[in-house]
């Protein structure tokens, strides 16, 4: 921020005065409520939604060796999958990514 001195009318120097430094974007909060339950012959996936995240990145291995990346948007936070087999199971990934594309803290859980 400058001071601009002016004498009879003409500025005559520009002063500087002070500084300010914008903050980085913030990040969207932590994913809430994430939930993998095996119903039946298929997994259900639900999550809460994460304060500032546009949209969400679902990332789901499964323990046969199969990797699924989904993105979520909208208001529906939830997934249904196929059963793999029997003693299979999933390690599911939550991230909320702002509309800036800032990801914020991961969550994960296990079924």
């Amino acid at each position: 921020v400058y001071a601009i001195v002016s004498e009879g009318g003409l500025a005559r120097e520009s002063v500087p005065v002070t500084s300010y430094r914008a903050p980085a974007p913030a990040a969207p909060a932590r994913v809430r409520g994430l939930h993998v339950r095996r119903h039946g012959r298929t997994f259900a996936i639900s999550f809460g939604g994460a304060r500032g995240a546009a949209y969400y990145l679902l990332s789901v291995r499964g323990s046969d060796g199969r990797h699924l990346l989904r993105i979520i948007r909208g208001r529906r936070h939830s997934l249904t999958l196929p059963y793999l087999g029997y003693t299979d199971h999933l390690a599911v990934t939550v991230t909320g990514v702002s509309a800036l594309g800032k990801h914020g803290r991961s969550v994960s859980a296990r079924a």
